[in-house]
């Protein structure tokens, strides 16, 4: 991967930046989000997933 990030990459980090911000996506997942939405990998299950298991973290915290 280069330096540089592409558009994608850039928008995909800022939606992850601010739903880790509300509870969305784990913080330790940031990077593994990010590389899956700009590829276009991210399905509806993953998001469920991600939020549930968001959610159980932030419950048990």
């Amino acid at each position: 991967m280069s330096d540089e990030e592409s558009p994608s990459e850039t928008l995909a980090a800022q939606i992850v930046d601010q739903l880790i911000r509300s509870g969305f996506v784990r913080a330790e997942k940031q990077n593994s989000v990010v590389a899956k939405i700009a590829s276009g990998e991210m399905k509806g299950l993953d998001w469920k997933n991600e939020i549930d298991l968001a959610a159980e973290k932030a419950a048990t915290a």
